[in-house]
């Protein structure tokens, strides 16, 4: 994101090797906030061959709402019917064509095909814990993230996938017979590798501090 006065502008930067490196403004999605008189997009993930990014725009009733860019800098809000939930789009694949984010207190994936669709949160989670899907494999099949506000409670790093629903992280570290430290709670995933068998993220201790934790399990592990 860029900024023009006090608006935040969506932009791609390309560097072909050339002598001038170029910094493109993608065009405008949304509308301003009410009291506002511009429109603030923002670009936080782009697809490995960049020829996708997402992330936010505003609208009337909200200071975000998910959308997304092509390489040639059209855009298009992805939640066109809803006016009053805020969103972004945290997550997205190697090809562009998954996306994931937060819809409100929900989490969401989006394709072309299936529109915008929640994800339904384990048991153990309250329905107005927020799901943060940060992170998804390069084939969009499985996505990783955490459940729960740190404000008010502890954060439930999961795993997902469409067969198989929500898990905990600690299911899947115990379905690979990691030996994870004795009251430690996987909070939230932050980043995984292609094949989701690699996820980092943030932990907690059983003594209540904050860690950084690495996971590495088969990916029998991970459900399909």
């Amino acid at each position: 994101m860029m900024w023009n006065d006090c608006t935040g502008q969506a932009f791609r930067y390309t560097d072909d090797g050339g002598a001038q490196p170029v910094t493109t403004q993608l065009a405008l999605v949304g509308e301003p906030q009410t009291g506002s008189s511009g429109i603030t997009n923002r670009a936080t993930v782009v697809s490995d061959d960049g020829a996708v990014i997402a992330g936010f725009a505003t609208r009337a009733m909200m200071d975000r709402s998910p959308a997304m860019w092509n390489a040639n800098g059209d855009g298009v809000l992805l939640d066109d019917l809803t006016l009053d939930t805020p969103g972004e789009v945290l997550s997205i694949n190697e090809n562009g064509k998954v996306l994931a984010g937060t819809w409100g207190f929900d989490g969401f994936v989006w394709t072309k095909g299936t529109g915008m669709a929640k994800l339904v949160r384990f048991e153990l989670a309250l329905p107005s814990d927020p799901v943060f899907p940060n992170a998804m494999t390069a084939d969009g099949s499985i996505l990783f993230g955490g459940v729960g506000d740190a404000f008010s409670g502890i954060p439930i790093a999961f795993a997902w996938t469409a067969q198989g629903g929500m898990e905990p992280l600690a299911d899947v570290a115990e379905r690979a017979g990691v030996a994870v430290p004795a009251g430690t709670i996987f909070n939230s995933v932050l980043g995984a590798s292609a094949d989701g068998t690699v996820t980092i993220g943030t932990a907690m201790d059983a003594d209540g501090n904050p860690k950084t934790f690495v996971l590495r399990v088969p990916a029998s592990a991970l459900r399909p």
